[in-house]
């Protein structure tokens, strides 16, 4: 097992080729697996890779050409692949990606609970069906980011913070009793969303959808909802309506207020 783990160690390490580096990784990934001892300093080990080397530029320019679009490079999504499909009971501690760039990464159906994801860069990047229960995404960027189908349910992943716009977060994401507090959701795509009980505390949700959503017991003080579509959403009796919305005192659900046309978007 130590000759196993020193080989792709090395190869990790290695400046042959990308093929090597990726090599290490599911080598690493063959030995976390085959000794619950060795898993979590390999996801240290992995973790600590991403943070150093996400934010390299990739794909390199070429001279005189047009810088190409940021992408997340290949043996990094490797090592986030790995980790996302970790063997949770054996970590010993939250694997931290603070910082990391995932820029367009393909996290579909990872399994990041618990992870430290403060300040990660995750812009456009596929985090389908992804299990984020307990992550901390403090001052994250998710714009652009695909949460269909997320899971973040009462353990709460905290949002403080974070660029969520323009994010899709359609599909039932869950985010009860989630801290959104000063989050940016600015026209992210919250439809169906499960948001009951969560802290949105100064959270901005200027123009976003959030048709059909369930609010009720959200903490919502001081929250913007300028231009957001909020037809449909459950609301609470005792929280404050916002401008230009009434509740309907049987369904518990928002409607525009009589003679307030509203925004076009915002229908």
């Amino acid at each position: 097992m130590t000759d196993r783990y020193t080989k792709a160690i090395e190869q990790l390490g290695s400046d042959k080729g990308m093929e090597v580096r990726i090599g290490g990784i599911y080598a690493l990934e063959r030995i976390a697996r085959d000794s619950a001892r060795d898993h979590p300093t390999i996801m240290e080990v992995l973790a600590a890779f991403i943070r150093d080397h996400s934010r390299e530029e990739w794909p390199p320019a070429e001279d005189g050409a047009e810088p190409p679009e940021q992408t997340t490079r290949p043996d990094v999504q490797a090592a986030a692949t790995v980790i996302g499909r970790r063997t949770i009971r054996h970590d010993s501690q939250p694997v931290d990606l603070e910082s990391a760039d995932l820029t367009r990464a393909n996290l579909r159906g990872a399994n990041l609970s618990g992870a430290n994801l403060s300040g990660a860069t995750f812009t456009r990047a596929d985090l389908t069906d992804t299990l984020l229960t307990g992550a901390t995404f403090t001052s994250a960027n998710l714009s652009g980011a695909n949460l269909s189908g997320a899971t973040m349910p009462v353990q709460r992943a905290t949002f403080n913070n974070a660029n969520l716009s323009g994010a899709d977060l359609g599909g039932g994401v869950r985010f009860n009793d989630a801290l959104l507090s000063y989050a940016d959701l600015s026209g992210a795509n919250l439809r169906y969303a499960d948001l009951h009980g969560a802290f949105i505390n100064d959270a901005t949700f200027t123009r976003a959808d959030l048709g059909d959503a369930d609010l009720t017991e959200a903490k919502t003080r001081d929250a913007d909802f300028s231009g957001a579509r909020l037809s449909g959403v459950r609301w609470s009796s005792n929280t404050r309506v916002p401008p230009g919305w009434r509740r309907d005192a049987d369904s518990g659900r928002l409607r525009r207020a009589a003679g307030d046309s509203g925004d076009a978007a915002a229908e």
